[in-house]
């Protein structure tokens, strides 16, 4: 079980250096929106930039974005009726080859989104790293194991054990019939 559990740890400390250094990345960047050639500071630039719901920092939202893509492989963005930003943490998406793509069954945070939205109302972003995605996979290979170990283990140490007394009479009585 340490064995195993070192490894899970080692692997596990790799993927999130790898998430903190993106999302290190991203944070450091400022998202500018221009309008009519013109760089402008609107709600847009500081939602982006500073604040984009009224529970996050923007450094908080891109290290969520990040983490959802390097494990999920894709991340989506909403935008609330209150011009808030936030990260989905599970949606249905429903594909359409000539229209929009919809998402359905939105939730944030264990809250429900009764709308649906559109492909041009959220930001849908997949990465496909093949290398990483091999790794993550070999992580979830690894916690499988070790849960497995954990319980084996839980298993064989609370086994109940007990040893019975027999009257060997009984076992006498039983020649003594056959005879």
């Amino acid at each position: 079980i340490e064995e195993q559990s070192k490894k899970v740890a080692l692997k596990k400390h790799a993927i999130d250096s790898v998430i903190g250094f993106i999302a290190r990345t991203i944070i450091m960047s400022e998202f500018r929106v221009k309008k009519n050639k013109e760089y402008i500071r609107d709600e847009t630039y500081y939602r982006f930039n500073v604040k984009p719901n009224i529970n996050q920092s923007a450094s908080a939202l891109w290290k969520d974005v990040i983490h959802k893509l390097v494990y999920d492989g894709e991340c989506l963005i909403i935008k609330t009726d209150t011009n808030d930003l936030l990260v989905a943490e599970d949606y249905e998406r429903v594909e359409y080859a000539v229209y929009q793509d919809k998402f359905k069954n939105v939730v944030v945070k264990d809250y429900q989104f009764d709308k649906t939205f559109f492909r041009d109302e959220v930001m849908f972003l997949e990465y496909g790293n093949e290398k990483l995605s091999t790794l993550i996979d070999g992580l979830f290979n690894d916690y499988g194991e070790l849960f497995g170990r954990i319980v084996e283990f839980q298993l064989r140490k609370n086994q109940i054990r007990a040893t019975v007394d027999i009257d060997s009479t009984f076992r006498k009585r039983i020649d003594d019939d056959e005879e």
